[in-house]
């Protein structure tokens, strides 16, 4: 089962966890890691979400990006991250945080309420994926 730390709508901790199926009924605020890995090529690493995703099946997505477990930090997150999804590993000094954005989404018919901190970050690396 996975929990988050819940956050007001000015991003600070609450005090409380919920599951992450309650976290997306109830609508409440939380925390993502989203990684964009950038080459010397100036290219950009993305990727397909796939089939059975919940939210936003087999579209173009970040390099990485997941949400952040409770009691975990956005870079830890992000690292977990990119070696699950990429199996790169990588250390905190790697990843430049440049910017949060808020996102609030609304889908399948009101069922699925996604408000969230996303925490992006850059790495510049070039991967022999």
């Amino acid at each position: 089962m996975e929990y988050f730390d819940v956050l007001d709508s000015r991003g600070n901790p609450t005090g409380q966890q919920k599951l992450r199926s309650e976290v997306h009924r109830d609508g409440d605020w939380h925390k993502a890691a989203h990684i964009w890995i950038l080459n010397s090529e100036d290219e950009l690493l993305i990727q397909k979400r796939a089939p059975n995703k919940e939210s936003h099946p087999n579209l173009w997505d970040t390099s990485a990006a997941g949400h952040v477990p409770a009691g975990d930090d956005a870079t830890t997150s992000a690292i977990r991250e990119v070696e699950e999804e990429l199996g790169v590993k990588l250390e905190k000094k790697d990843f430049e945080h440049l910017f949060t954005v808020t996102q609030q989404q609304i889908l399948h018919d009101g069922a699925y309420i996604n408000n969230e901190f996303n925490e992006v970050y850059l790495v510049r690396r070039d991967l022999n994926l």
